[in-house]
């Protein structure tokens, strides 16, 4: 049994469009994997230590990932333009809070 058995196969979502350089970029990537060995190694050996860390319920990586991936997640769903703004303000998001929220962070400024 290889570590790939229990994965499912890759499809292309049909309500999600590709770009029209999708398939070209997909075989250039082919194309890298099949004419560097090293890289394909290197591909096989990262997945293989996913495989076991997501797979081993007892790998102490594993429950990190996990607390990453639940603390990522949105408490509440994204507010869109024509709502009415999460604020309680009574008004559309996009009249209110929407360029509030859009704003650049003092943060992720360099």
């Amino acid at each position: 049994m290889s570590p790939y058995d229990d994965e499912p196969q890759v499809f292309l979502d049909p309500l999600n469009l590709q770009s029209p350089l999708a398939n070209g970029l997909f075989s250039l990537f082919r194309q890298m994997v099949r004419e560097d060995p090293e890289y394909h190694a290197r591909l096989v050996r990262h997945y293989t230590m996913w495989k076991q860390i997501t797979d081993d319920p007892q790998n102490p990586a594993r429950a990190n990932l996990l607390a990453r991936a639940q603390s990522s997640q949105r408490a509440s769903p994204k507010a869109r333009p024509n709502e009415p703004c999460p604020c309680d303000s009574g008004r559309k998001y996009k009249k209110f809070c929407h360029d509030q929220d859009n704003a650049p962070s003092l943060s992720s400024r360099p």
